[in-house]
């Protein structure tokens, strides 16, 4: 299993994966941020698929597309898999912790 984390801030989740040793295979962020130095730092293959606008307008089947793209290009074949986020929101909400 290979892990991809898509990231925005500083990279503290980032950072703790990588502390317990998974196996991530790239980083994608939607701004500069810290998540992409520890990325490079630690030889992970990066992109940063920059999100521009944070309106209610904000066109995000196409910024997906964008993802997917990025994502592709640097690992290679992609999986992509459909959450039910109520489900997921249901469980632990502090990812921080």
């Amino acid at each position: 299993m290979r892990v991809g984390v898509l990231a925005s801030g500083s990279g503290t989740i980032l950072r703790a994966m990588l502390d317990r040793r998974l196996p991530i295979a790239v980083v994608l962020a939607d701004r500069p941020c810290g998540a992409l130095e520890i990325a490079a730092g630690a030889g992970i293959a990066a992109e940063l698929v920059e999100r521009t606008d944070f309106t209610k307008s904000f066109d995000r089947e196409g910024y997906t597309k964008e993802v997917v793209t990025a994502l592709d290009r640097i690992v290679g074949v992609i999986h992509v898999v459909a959450l039910d986020l109520d489900q997921l929101a249901s469980g632990r909400r502090d990812l921080h912790r």
